[in-house]
């Protein structure tokens, strides 16, 4: 997207799912995908792409990249696990020049199994913060099935601090009591982490962790919190499963919510980001929801809308004579449906009129079309996307 997320063009080349995505002042733009294969690569601002290294290993699962804007480090978490004699070692990667040349960098654990390579029992790193100062933040874990809880100096559990790109790292002097997950996103001083039950901050780049809001409590959602934002005029955001967003304007001590827009059953809120003007952004399992607020504070009943369709695949896919799109409207709207072939030519129009809100499937005949590839195009009069199929 190039106006803040108020369309979005498919880019062309990426060949997999996406796990994780990283950019530098340059341009340069890194995919890290999943399944894991090679990284991809793009000097034009995603338009086009091209494999980029063969560093990941298809036997073990992708993870995140960790970047920094003024920064060329960049991190990519796969968490490969190997031992030598009775130490197990994380094996993750690190690059010093916008992902040209990659190294492993590990945590050693020093773990005896008494000969048996247990995994399950290696913290995993789950988090990488890149900060302006050059510090860098990571946060291991032990994986869910453990019991032990806080910080734990034979598996290297907690969070850690490495002022050198990440080639040597310690464990940071003041610890939160139990293990976390992951750090909040956000361009401000205050940098939160999340262990489940509690946020903390820190604001003096991960030396000291202050506990801040508990689940359940003075507005603090009970469900699991899945994204943590730092606004530029200081609100903290957290998105929830089934619970939607919250906000806080005194760093995480008191929560409220602002739903309104959205619907909250089976809605998970996977990412909260801002764009260049202060727009929120909500990335869910059900689409990409704005706020057009420069600030959230003292704002709340004003509603998000959806910055885009969120468009499921078609079915049948391929398609041989007819094919089907399942459409959620959120709002009363007059919708229009179109197949394009691939120079954007209105080849058919499925619909166009007013609907309610709710679900809706709009079904095209395609029995007379050539072979190749076409998309469906929705548009409410206002914002629009695109689905391709292919026709066999």
């Amino acid at each position: 997207s190039t106006n803040n997320g108020q369309s979005w063009d498919l880019s062309e080349g990426v060949e997999s799912g996406i796990e994780g995505i990283a950019w530098f002042d340059d341009g340069t733009i890194l995919i890290n995908p999943n399944p894991p294969s090679h990284l991809w690569h793009s000097t034009d601002g995603g338009v086009n792409w091209a494999t980029y290294g063969v560093i990941l290993d298809s036997s073990h699962p992708s993870g995140a990249l960790a970047s920094s804007p003024g920064s060329k480090d960049i991190f990519l978490l796969q968490n490969r696990w190997h031992r030598s004699g009775d130490t197990v070692y994380d094996v993750n990667y690190r690059s010093t020049d916008e992902g040209a040349t990659w190294s492993a960098f590990t945590f050693t654990h020093g773990i005896d199994t008494g000969g048996v390579w247990l995994d399950t029992v290696v913290p995993k790193v789950y988090d990488i913060r890149v900060l302006d100062n050059g510090r860098i933040l990571a946060v291991t874990a032990k994986r869910p099935n453990e019991t032990a809880l806080g910080y734990d100096s034979t598996t290297g559990e907690g969070i850690y601090i490495s002022m050198d790109h990440g080639f040597t790292w310690a464990i940071a002097p003041h610890q939160p009591p139990t293990w976390c997950q992951y750090f909040s996103c956000g361009e401000t001083n205050s940098i939160y982490v999340y262990d489940g039950f509690n946020i903390f901050e820190t604001t003096d780049s991960g030396m000291t962790w202050i506990k801040r809001g508990l689940s359940g409590s003075n507005g603090f959602p009970t469900n699991f919190i899945y994204s943590m934002y730092a606004a530029k005029d200081g609100s903290l955001l957290i998105g929830s499963i089934d619970q939607g967003v919250f906000y806080s304007s005194d760093h995480g001590m008191t929560f409220a919510s602002i739903n309104s827009g959205l619907h909250l059953e089976n809605l998970t809120v996977h990412v909260i980001t801002s764009t260049p003007d202060g727009h929120i952004l909500l990335g869910t399992s059900a689409g990409i929801y704005e706020n057009t607020l420069a600030s959230i504070e003292g704002n709340a009943g004003l509603p998000f809308s959806t910055a885009r369709w969120y468009l499921p695949p078609t079915y049948p896919d391929p398609a041989f004579t007819t094919t089907s799109l399942s459409l959620n409207i959120d709002f009363p709207s007059h919708i229009r449906v179109r197949i394009l072939n691939t120079l954007g030519v209105t080849l058919a129009t499925v619909v166009d009129g007013e609907y309610g809100s709710g679900p809706q499937v709009f079904t095209a005949n395609v029995s007379s079309y050539p072979a190749g590839v076409y998309y469906f195009a929705v548009t409410d009069g206002e914002l629009s996307s695109c689905e391709p199929f292919v026709k066999y």
